[in-house]
């Protein structure tokens, strides 16, 4: 897991005062690549075959080394893919439902031998289990 620029940027100018950062509502966004996600670039994100980022919550963070950590307590469900996905190599912690700016953003694991990761096709669903998602600040 890793913050993006504009989120790193965001945090600094809010503790030192220099801005206020809002509390944004927050989407899970799945893409096909992790490239691009530190600069903010959306081309990757899956699109079509309806496809939808999920709005979730996340609880407020515990003491975790010398930080916090944030883990999902709730499940975050995809609706049913109407066309083929591709395979979902990341994801994304967006601040707005469509567009918008990457938050928070990683690798999903890859699963199988040889390693994959997982494909979605026409008629599959993607979920994100309670407890798999676990954000860091350290």
């Amino acid at each position: 897991m890793a913050k993006s620029k504009y989120l790193a940027r965001k945090l600094l100018d809010h503790s030192l005062g220099v801005a206020a950062f809002a509390k944004p509502t927050v989407y899970l966004a799945l893409f096909t690549s992790v490239t691009g996600l530190e600069n903010g670039t959306l081309t990757n994100e899956v699109s079509g075959g309806g496809y939808a980022r999920e709005a979730f919550t996340m609880p407020a963070a515990v003491a975790f080394g010398s930080g916090g950590k944030s883990t999902s307590d709730a499940s975050v469900d995809f609706d049913v893919a109407t066309e083929d996905w591709g395979q979902m190599q990341a994801w994304a912690v967006m601040d707005a439902a469509t567009g918008g700016n990457v938050l928070h953003y990683g690798a999903l694991p890859q699963y199988g031998d040889p390693a994959e990761y997982k494909r979605v096709w026409a008629g599959d669903s993607f979920r994100v289990r309670a407890g798999d998602m676990n954000l860091t600040e350290e």
